[in-house]
C-alpha cells in the first residue's frame, strides 16, 4: 500500500476544504479507514483500475464525511463502517 493512505490524507484535505465539507481534517483522516478496502480489492486485481478509482472517491469519502458528522447519533456513525469492515475481512482471506 505504500504512501496511499498518507498521501489521500494531505491531497483531500484541502480539496474537501475547498468543497466546504466542514470539519474538512475529520473526514481526511477518516477516510483511508474506508479507503483501504477499496485498495485491497484494486491490488487483488478484483476490479477496473479507473473503477476502483472513482468507487473511493465516490464512496468512501461520503461515507467518511457521515461517520465524521458532529450531530449525527452513534449508531448512525457505525452503522456505515459495517459493511466496509466486512468488504475489508473478505479481501483479507
Amino acid at each position: 500500500m505504500g504512501g496511499g493512505p498518507l498521501a489521500a490524507i494531505i491531497l483531500a484535505w484541502p480539496l474537501l476544504y475547498l468543497l466546504r465539507v466542514r470539519p474538512a481534517w475529520t473526514v481526511a483522516l477518516v477516510a483511508p479507514v474506508f479507503l483501504m478496502p477499496i485498495w485491497r480489492l484494486a491490488e487483488t486485481g478484483a476490479g477496473d483500475l479507473v473503477t476502483l478509482i472513482v468507487l473511493s472517491g465516490a464512496i468512501a469519502y461520503p461515507f467518511a464525511a457521515l461517520v465524521t458528522m458532529p450531530r449525527l447519533a452513534l449508531p448512525w456513525r457505525v452503522l456505515p463502517a459495517i459493511p466496509f469492515a466486512a468488504l475489508y475481512l473478505i479481501t483479507w482471506v
